[in-house]
């Protein structure tokens, strides 16, 4: 019977040893929550401001009238842009269509008043990039109609951007900036 009662008072005393452990860890991992979720909201606060100083820093880099001042004419702003998206993408950039001729313009459903008659536009593609990533980038420094399988730039004197359908004979674009 004494056997018993020392072993009833060694489970008392181990069962008041956890209840103190437990309590212990409970106040603890509070205590490390405490110090974790301010420093989890900081980093969530610090991606948001890396990631806007980085959209700030490309708007900056892609300004569009520093850079046409730097270009005496229309056909030299049309190569640079061109060499400049072949730089950010990193690979080439292939021009489906530059000038036309009217019967040229007439045979692929070009508008009336197409920039190409007047060689200041291309139709572009990508070798690795689709058409609404290579309109994404080039349409902060020129007019940019973004088609399915390809983009037109231009230089018109506004910078606008456009989504167009597949086909200008018939389609329609719609302004987007």
């Amino acid at each position: 019977m004494d056997e018993l009662k020392q072993d009833m008072k060694e489970i008392k005393s181990d069962i008041s040893d956890i209840k103190v452990d437990l309590k212990y860890h409970i106040k603890r991992t509070t205590d490390l929550e405490g110090m974790v979720k301010p420093a989890y909201h900081m980093l969530i606060i610090l991606r948001f401001v890396i990631a806007t100083a980085l959209f700030v820093a490309a708007l900056w880099v892609f300004k569009p009238a520093k850079v046409k001042a730097e270009v005496p004419y229309e056909g030299q702003y049309l190569a640079y842009v061109i060499s400049h998206l072949e730089d950010i993408t990193g690979c080439a950039v292939i021009i489906n269509s530059g000038h036309r001729t009217p019967e040229k313009n007439k045979e692929v459903g070009g508008a009336t008043n197409s920039y190409h008659l007047f060689d200041q536009a291309r139709d572009i593609t990508s070798s690795c990039v689709d058409s609404q990533t290579l309109g994404m980038l080039s349409s902060p420094l020129i007019t940019t109609l973004i088609y399915d399988n390809h983009i037109h730039i231009d230089t018109r004197k506004e910078i606008l951007t456009f989504k167009c359908q597949y086909k200008w004979q018939g389609g329609k674009c719609e302004l987007v900036n």
